[in-house]
């Protein structure tokens, strides 16, 4: 059950890590002055 739980969050923090990466770069893009 473990192994399950820890695949998951690995697969969690890794969607979370492409979203903070790409993110910022769209907004910069798209000319955000925020």
């Amino acid at each position: 059950m473990m192994p399950e739980i820890g695949n998951a969050l690995l697969c969690l923090a890794l969607g979370v890590a492409l979203l903070l990466s790409v993110y910022p770069l769209w907004g910069a893009a798209r000319g955000d002055a925020r």
